[in-house]
């Protein structure tokens, strides 16, 4: 992973009462370890390579390895072998502060073409792999391009992509992410060792079914493919990467992450999740893309570093404009979906999302539909399955999912109770009366412009009381069943989200049944799998 541990994080593997507990940036220094140049026993040939790279920067054309490590695993993810050597990237080393890595540690190391005659019996025959296996894989090529050697096209395993099907209920998926969801421990993150020994125990899970999911056929597969590629035997055999080659361009659009940073702090993006962006139509392939561009996102800025690396990700991954423009609206409607759940769509959050779709170069436009579906899609949900009005109902006109209501007077508790609960069923809590309000709720203890307004426009008011029922027996909008008006717009895109059960709903089931769910942020996966088991028709 290298460079790229800086865009995912660095945290540990330890739980704290807040989630995964954040380290500090500076890595101990790693001890120098010598290349082997030979082997007692060589490990039979057939299995798996996880490789790690440490490198001088982001750009594998511009930048060196300046340490590398490869953990041999057999067929069913055993260990076989591992070795690691730092590199003299004939130059600065980067960013000690990240990688560990001083000028001073990489005097007399050798440089990467004494490496590659090493580098080879490893990879023969094997599977290569990786944490965005993408990022390593490219320096790894022009690095043996540099050096007068062929690159071959070689089967390749990313761990990273791996875990959306392995460990689907993760919001993040970094390498972090992933092994403590395992329960894998990370000893000294960012060292290529490190993190080598980490991603091959996590692919080790994947092979035997640790994650409780069974082992996929097409990896076993992929080691029989890699068993019939051929590895270069000389300098100059095959296709060599030219780091001075014309790459292939990618438009504006693909580019223009980079132009300010958002406003504020990011609050959406700390319950995002990248499985609601896949959700929202980025392609399955950008994932890698995703997760380095919303670490880039929670920084606040978008370094020239940052930039080019999700330059370089896109390409690795052979994303096309359309694609990444593709993975820039789906993460934008992911945040889009965090910041309608709760029904609240507040002055923070909505400075954030325009922010961001100026730096993704999505229009407000798009960003208005976005929040339009999925403030559609919620309501929908919350829509379904009410029971009809009881025989002897004298309230009048009930009140609908996705009316907007207004609050004067009233006890402060009593109030904030209510609130909630008309939160939660999916009505509007407005602070001035207007056109589109449904009703005042008032105790009548206050009459002032509120009060004023109601009358002038014969705005419904109702008691506190009296509100209460109507939540109790709240009952879908007219019509289609889809909301409608300013704030709540039905749009085909809703649709096509299909059955969607509400956080909202979720949340009110799991409190009701004694489990601990908070207001705000991503539900817990034991408790979406609770409220599964017991609603299987959702």
């Amino acid at each position: 992973m290298g460079w790229l541990s800086r865009l995912f994080g660095s945290k540990s593997v330890a739980t704290t009462e807040t989630g995964l507990e954040l380290l500090g940036r500076t890595a101990p220094e790693p001890e120098p370890v010598e290349p082997r140049t030979t082997a007692a026993a060589p490990a039979p040939r057939g299995g798996f390579a996880v490789v790690d790279v440490e490198t001088t920067g982001l750009s594998p054309r511009r930048d060196r390895v300046v340490s590398v490590a490869v953990i041999q695993l057999d067929r069913q993810g055993n260990v076989q072998d591992e070795w690691s050597t730092l590199i003299d990237p004939q130059g600065p080393v980067g960013a000690t502060h990240i990688h560990g890595i001083t000028q001073q540690d990489v005097v007399g190391a050798p440089i990467f073409g004494e490496v590659v005659p090493h580098l080879l019996p490893l990879f023969e025959g094997r599977v290569l792999a990786g944490h965005n296996m993408s990022f390593d894989s490219s320096f790894l090529k022009y690095e043996f391009g540099r050096a007068g050697w062929g690159w071959p096209t070689v089967p390749m395993l990313c761990t990273l992509r791996e875990s959306q099907h392995f460990l689907p209920y993760l919001d993040r998926r970094r390498l972090t992410d992933c092994c403590w969801a395992c329960d894998i421990e990370l000893v000294d993150a960012h060292s290529a060792l490190g993190d080598a020994r980490a991603t091959a125990a996590l692919l080790s899970h994947y092979l035997v079914g640790g994650t409780g999911i069974a082992p996929l056929s097409a990896h076993r597969a992929l080691v029989d493919l890699a068993s019939r590629t051929t590895w270069p035997q000389r300098a100059g055999d095959g296709h060599l990467f030219d780091a001075d080659e014309p790459r292939r361009p990618l438009t504006a659009r693909a580019r223009s992450v980079i132009r300010r940073a958002p406003a504020a702090h990011p609050t959406l993006l700390e319950s995002f999740t990248l499985s609601d962006a896949i959700e929202a139509g980025a392609p399955d392939e950008a994932l890698p893309y995703l997760e380095t561009l919303v670490a880039a996102l929670e920084d606040v800025q978008i370094t020239e570093e940052e930039r080019i690396a999700l330059d370089h990700i896109a390409e690795a991954n052979g994303l096309e404009d359309t694609e990444v423009a593709a993975a820039h609206r789906g993460l934008l409607q992911a945040l889009a979906r965090e910041a309608v759940e709760d029904g609240v769509l507040r002055a923070a959050e909505r400075t954030e999302l325009r922010s961001t779709a100026e730096l993704l170069d999505v229009t407000e436009s798009d960003l208005k539909r976005f929040l339009d579906v999925e403030q559609s899609a919620r309501i929908t949900a919350l829509s379904r399955d009410l029971a009809p009005l009881p025989s002897n109902w004298e309230l009048g006109d009930p009140l609908r999912v996705g009316s907007r209501v207004v609050f004067t007077g009233c006890d402060e508790d009593e109030r904030n109770r209510l609130e909630q609960q008309a939160l939660s069923a999916g009505v509007a809590i407005g602070s001035t009366v207007s056109g589109r309000t449904a009703m005042l709720i008032t105790d009548g203890s206050v009459s002032g412009t509120k009060a004023a307004a109601a009358a002038r426009l014969g705005t419904r008011v109702v008691s506190p009381t009296e509100f209460g029922t109507l939540l109790r027996h709240i009952q879908p909008p007219l019509g289609s069943g889809t909301p409608t008006g300013h704030d709540m717009v039905s749009t085909p895109a809703s649709a096509a989200r299909g059955h969607v059960v509400a956080p909202a709903i979720v949340r009110a089931w799991a409190l009701a049944q004694g489990l601990e769910v908070g207001v705000r942020g991503r539900i817990p996966a034991e408790v979406r799998v609770a409220y599964a088991a017991h609603h299987p028709a959702d």
